[in-house]
């Protein structure tokens, strides 16, 4: 009689190199369901965290939300705090302290970031949990099950302020076709400028201490300025950027006829005549705003 063979059984290395991302990320998600982010649950699914982790390179805590969230949002367009306490069972404070994981997922540029302004997916009174949603692009879940290495695009770097508000524009392009929500835009640029804060232009604007809205407005009229060279129709200006959020829209024309906006004496970026803009809603850079946006330009004729 023939000696028996043994069969040696896989290192516990061999077995993780077999089992793809998908596997992984559906294992956490399998275990998170009303785990209530327990010792037990992160014990359980210690190796799927780490080849995760590893491959995005994140945090465990960040692994684990970015699970959940490609989970409910296979199904759902959007993912706010709500819908994760609810799948993981946690208290409404806890979901809530996460708020600084996600927005390190966000920076990363693994989840994208929208604001809820009363059109959400579901007719429900808004909370502090369902302020703000999140989804993942579907270049990047279609990556994942191709089990293709993801590479998120780096945010780009210009050469010149023409050419960083040509790069601008196209985010308002998108907010204008409804391609991009405006607070995912927000977030875009706010990233742009970060990236291009070597750009004079870009350092005298972060020394005005504008808010995002006031910042989105301005940078919305030098790219106009720069396109068409003239007068901008603040009104359709607007109307296009708050088209889903009227009271602010409102606002914010209030805030401009009544002169008590920044943008005009505090700041002196932008300049209106009152009774014409009126009329017809036109509004017009200052001279400060033209020496930051075209610092060598001759008078009357931009030097581009």
């Amino acid at each position: 009689m023939g000696e028996l063979k043994t069969t040696t059984a896989p290192k516990p290395t061999e077995i993780k190199e077999q089992v793809s991302l998908v596997e992984h990320i559906n294992i956490v998600c399998c275990l998170a369901s009303r785990a209530q982010f327990s010792k037990k649950f992160f014990e359980q699914t210690r190796t799927n965290l780490a080849f995760i982790s590893n491959y995005f390179g994140l945090t465990e805590m960040e692994s684990v939300l970015f699970c959940v969230i490609l989970n409910i949002n296979l199904t759902n367009e959007s993912v706010d705090l709500m819908d994760i306490a609810r799948l993981v069972d946690c208290s409404p404070i806890e979901a809530f302290s996460l708020k600084p994981n996600l927005n390190s997922l966000v920076k990363k540029r693994l989840i994208k970031i929208c604001e809820n302004n009363g059109n959400s997916r579901r007719n429900r009174q808004r909370s502090k949990l369902s302020m703000v949603e999140y989804y993942i692009s579907d270049e990047l879940i279609n990556s994942i099950c191709a089990n293709e290495k993801y590479v998120p695009q780096p945010v780009r770097k210009t050469s010149s302020t023409i050419e960083l508000l040509a790069t601008l524009t196209e985010q308002f392009q998108e907010i204008l076709d409804g391609t991009t929500t405006l607070h995912e835009a927000t977030f875009e640029i706010q990233s742009l400028l970060s990236a291009n804060s070597h750009l004079q232009f870009v350092d005298d604007l972060n020394q005005e201490l504008l808010t995002d809205d006031l910042q989105l407005i301005f940078l919305a009229m030098c790219c106009e300025y720069i396109d068409v060279v003239d007068e901008i129709n603040f009104s359709q200006l607007m109307s296009l950027l708050y088209r889903n959020d009227f009271p602010k829209q409102m606002k914010m024309r209030k805030s401009f006829l009544n002169g008590s906006n920044p943008l005009l004496d505090a700041k002196g970026l932008i300049k209106i005549d009152i009774d014409a803009f009126r009329c017809t809603g036109c509004a017009d850079l200052t001279d400060k705003a033209l020496g930051m946006l075209l610092p060598n330009r001759r008078i009357g004729y931009p030097q581009l």
